[in-house]
């Protein structure tokens, strides 16, 4: 028998799946879905099984031994690593290293040990100080080094395989048939006629005394179980009356149970969809099916977990969790222990036992997209469900577009909650920049919104601001000759950032100090042009010193629990003005009466169809901070009022109507499919010469798609958008493209949902 084996290696230099030879020992007791160590080249890989055959003419080795004692990713999981191989054009090995996660990834060290220090040569004579020293990738860089000095007995290497955080495990007792004799040993004996844990025993007031005597006198057995790690509930008192809204989304939900729908769920801010996903897994829990909520970042994941943990067993994989942790929360839902898994997208492609829903909530946000880029997470979601025969809930206040439209088309269910459950008022001010530079006002604060900001803190009442843009300054200028540095990767301008003194590309993380005098002329006139957070940070706390203020950006959310802990502080009233990026606006659940927005015009003229939609959802998404239990007040300051976005901020429909016409007309998706490629060689000849004789070719064949470029993306790299009709099968074309121009010198990536890459 043969086991095609997929390899834990990341390259795309290998073959998704190699065939070994299965020893007559493990036959019959090997199956799909176990990994296994075999021989790969001079080295010990371990591997994935993904199918078993009688016979193959291209294995030669065998299996050493198995890996795993029963299957490591369920039939699902196997499904969706085919599913993108397909969808995103990526090897299958490459697959699943996203489906499976980091916990259960394979740790190879390398335990070397010196045997004639006095032949040691350099550059193992430095990193060998001690007899005995233990390296994990490092020695991959000095490979040729350490494999002369073993074969020259210099030094032998042991390789150690084990799986990066082992499944804990812990006793459980059970009643055998032997009944003791004292009424307080019976009383033990009969709690224990189901499996329980120890804390189980000691939590009903036995002792470990008594447990003892009854393990010793044969009433009592012991086993090994796997520890379940789970957040549960307490059964809360639900005194909450629902709005008709709410009572009539749960039923529709509710009703498609046990079949693949899909379902928008449009809620204005505050309007309890948390409530609705609630109700609705209350419902799956009585007949023992889960439900997967995802949601956007840790914050949520806490924020919603906090929410539904005192009515359901709950389960949590996010960032913020230490590996161990989240193989443990993987776990209980792959066991069935957890009712509810709520994780952001990394996390979706967990295993379930009986799952009975699926939730995407904010659907609207762009990390949907950017956790993967070549495929898109909502779309992972659809395979589940269709996978599940379970409905699928989109929920979002600004829902995308896309979606949207394919509501109006009758391609999903659309439940709309129009009402707050706190029945609050809203009002939206926007201010014109322009004649804030007129009437002679130079801050970056207008006028409204710095008197509504002081009379807020006067009122011991909290702020938030937006500044959707990072760094002190979007870059820095030669006064006297107009040089802007860039980066030598992307040939994009550099971001200062004042506080972390550095020069910073946000496409490729490129940075290099200040500069100080210009490359170009000498000069050292070198000044920040334009504003971004940090320098809004900065002018807040002067204009206001007596205030509390916190800022949250990429910047300064890099340490480990600093964006928890600062949304916690200022819900607790710790704080009181916070300022921040987009991160800011996703869903979090405040209790303050203004938020000041501020920098969005350059969104706007973003070089992106969904420059308008982005801007939009961003707006409103920051405006439904404000208000939520009590009056509130958004203040949109921008040096264009007439723009249609903000002219239809407070009427959804109008903008949703012009912002389709606009697609029709320009050809963009919905109306539309966009594939993107981006070439990236050696050389910019190289690379420009191979996309025009693509687009040339793809022309001549396909007369019916626009293409637009080639154009210069960054150092080397060219970029090409093709557009098609929206339900043309482009998976031969990409097929062609990758077999014709892709080679060593010349790497091709394909982008299928956005124009901006």
């Amino acid at each position: 028998m043969i086991a095609e084996v997929m390899l834990d290696l990341k390259t795309t230099q290998i073959l998704s799946a190699y065939d070994y030879l299965i020893p007559d020992t493990l036959k019959g007791f090997l199956v799909v879905g176990m990994r296994v160590v075999v021989p790969f080249g001079s080295t010990t890989r371990v591997g994935l099984i993904t199918g078993i055959k009688p016979t193959s003419l291209d294995a030669t080795k065998s299996i050493i031994e198995p890996f795993d004692l029963e299957p490591l990713i369920t039939k699902e999981q196997l499904h969706l690593i085919d599913y993108l191989e397909k969808q995103a054009m990526i090897p299958k090995h490459i697959a699943y290293d996203k489906v499976v996660p980091n916990v259960l990834k394979i740790d190879y060290t390398k335990k070397v040990h010196v045997l004639q220090r006095h032949l040691l040569k350099s550059p193992l004579l430095e990193l060998l100080t001690k007899d005995h020293s233990v390296f994990q990738k490092t020695w991959m860089k000095h490979y040729h080094a350490f494999k002369t000095a073993e074969s020259k007995k210099i030094i032998s290497i042991e390789t150690f395989i084990e799986q990066k955080k082992s499944i804990q495990m812990m006793i459980s007792y059970e009643a055998t048939d032997f009944k003791p004799k004292t009424p307080k040993q019976q009383a033990l004996w009969h709690f224990l006629s189901t499996e329980r844990t120890i804390d189980d025993i000691l939590s009903e007031g036995y002792t470990k005394a008594m447990l003892k005597i009854l393990i010793e006198q044969g009433s009592v057995s012991t086993k090994s179980i796997e520890k379940i790690s789970t957040h549960r509930s307490w059964i809360a008192q639900d005194h909450k009356v629902l709005t008709t809204e709410q009572n009539q989304a749960i039923e529709d939900i509710a009703t498609a149970f046990k079949t693949y729908q899909r379902f928008l769920l449009k809620g204005v801010s505050a309007s309890g969809k948390t409530e609705v996903f609630l109700q609705l897994c209350r419902k799956l829990q009585q007949t023992n099916q889960q439900a997967l909520i995802v949601t956007l970042d840790e914050a949520l994941v806490e924020q919603m977990a906090d929410y539904i943990s005192p009515y359901l067993s709950v389960s949590k994989i996010h960032s913020g969790l230490t590996e161990q942790q989240k193989l443990d929360a993987y776990r209980a839902v792959q066991l069935g222990a957890s009712d509810v898994l709520i994780t952001t997208p990394f996390g979706m492609f967990t295993p379930f036992q009986s799952l009975g829903l699926i939730v995407a909530d904010e659907a609207q946000d762009s990390i949907y997209l950017d956790y993967a880029k070549t495929v898109h997470g909502l779309d992972v979601l659809v395979e589940r469900a269709k996978y599940h025969k379970v409905p699928l809930v989109y929920a979002s206040a600004t829902p995308p577009v896309q979606l949207l439209y394919d509501a109006q088309m009758g391609k999903l269910n659309w439940i709309e909650l129009t009402e707050k459950v706190y029945q609050t008022e809203d009002d939206v001010i926007v201010v014109d920049m322009k004649k804030e530079l007129e009437n002679g006002n130079l801050s970056m604060l207008s006028k409204t919104l710095h008197e509504a900001i002081s009379q807020t803190l006067r009122n011991r009442q909290q702020v938030l601001i937006l500044a959707n843009r990072q760094g002190y300054a979007p870059y820095v200028m030669c006064r006297s000759c107009g040089h802007v540095p860039t980066c030598e990767k992307c040939d994009t301008p550099l971001v200062y950032h004042k506080e972390k003194h550095k020069l910073k590309c946000h496409h490729c993380g490129y940075t290099i100090p200040p500069v100080y005098v210009c490359d170009a002329c000498g000069s050292e006139k070198i000044k920040p042009v334009g504003i971004a957070i940090e320098q809004v940070e900065s002018h807040i706390k002067m204009a206001f010193p007596r205030a509390k203020v916190s800022r949250l950006d990429a910047d300064n959310t890099t340490k480990k629990g600093v964006y928890i802990d600062t949304i916690k502080a200022f819900k607790d009233k710790e704080i009181d003005i916070l300022i921040g990026t987009q991160m800011i606006s996703k869903g979090h659940d405040f209790d303050i009466p203004l938020v000041g927005i501020l920098l969005i015009d350059s969104m706007l003229k973003a070089p992106t169809y969904l420059a308008n939609e982005r801007t939009y959802q961003l707006i409103r998404q920051t405006m439904g901070r404000a208000g939520r239990k009590q009056a509130g007040l958004s203040i949109i300051q921008t040096y264009q009022p007439n723009h249609f976005v903000i002219k239809t901020i407070q009427d959804e429909s109008a903008f949703y109507e012009q912002e389709l016409n606009r697609r029709m007309l320009a050809k963009n998706p919905p109306y539309t499919q966009l594939l993107t490629l981006v070439f990236r060689g050696k050389t910019s000849e190289q690379t420009e010469k191979a996309i025009q004789r693509l687009k040339q070719t793809v022309l001549a064949r396909y007369s019916q798609f626009e293409i637009i470029g080639p154009s210069e993306y960054q150092q080397h790299t060219y970029k090409l958008m093709i557009k098609t009709q929206k339900r043309q099968d482009l998976s031969t074309l990409i097929e062609w493209i990758k077999k014709t121009y892709e080679n060593p010198s010349l790497s091709i990536s394909f982008y299928r949902y956005n124009d901006e890459v």
